[in-house]
């Protein structure tokens, strides 16, 4: 998944959502080799999440 808002560009591997009881977001980041700096990327991901996706503020990520 690709979006852009305000100029800038986020690339996810997967969001899932689900609503109810259970109101939670997912993001999935898929690396065939894990390195630090791809969690500091997925951890900046998830810092500006309700940026990115202001429809799924108040789920719980």
């Amino acid at each position: 998944m690709c979006i852009a808002k305000n100029g800038q560009h986020l690339e996810i591997d997967v969001l899932a959502y689900a609503n109810g009881d259970i109101n939670a977001a997912y993001v999935v980041e898929v690396k065939s080799h894990l390195r630090e700096e791809h969690i500091e990327q997925l951890l900046n991901i998830l810092r500006r999440f309700a940026f990115w996706f202001s429809e799924h503020r108040s789920k719980a990520l």
